[in-house]
């Protein structure tokens, strides 16, 4: 195999990798958006509208600099690998990585919600 034969080949195989792993995400029970953005924040994929998903990505590129910013000022030696924020409803996963930035809302579900509302009533 030349070169191109091979980069081309991990081009594919990298491509059907992250593909099968955004469909396993998505099947997980709850999940109502998935969204991918470079480390920029350009939109990469999204199931939600783009007015939607400019929303998730500015506000979330903000909250990953925020962050990384405080793990270091913390431990310089250590870097930021995954943020999850909890509200009522959602749970939001940020796993940022060196290129890209995986993003995933999920509902909260009813079990976690009432155990969530005999703790903090």
């Amino acid at each position: 195999m030349d070169d191109l034969d091979v980069q081309a080949f991990q081009a594919s195989v990298s491509k059907t990798d992250v593909e099968r792993v955004l469909r396993r995400i998505q099947s997980h029970q709850g999940v109502i958006a998935l969204m991918v953005t470079n480390r920029d924040g350009l939109i990469l994929r999204s199931n939600l509208d783009l007015n939607t998903t400019r929303l998730y990505a500015v506000q979330y590129q903000s909250l990953i600099n925020m962050t990384r910013s405080a793990v270091r000022e913390l431990d310089p030696q250590n870097e930021l690998c995954f943020i999850r924020v909890r509200n009522k409803r959602h749970e939001i996963m940020v796993a940022p990585t060196e290129d890209l930035v995986l993003i995933v809302v999920q509902l909260i579900g009813n079990v976690t919600e009432s155990v969530q509302e005999a703790v903090f009533e």
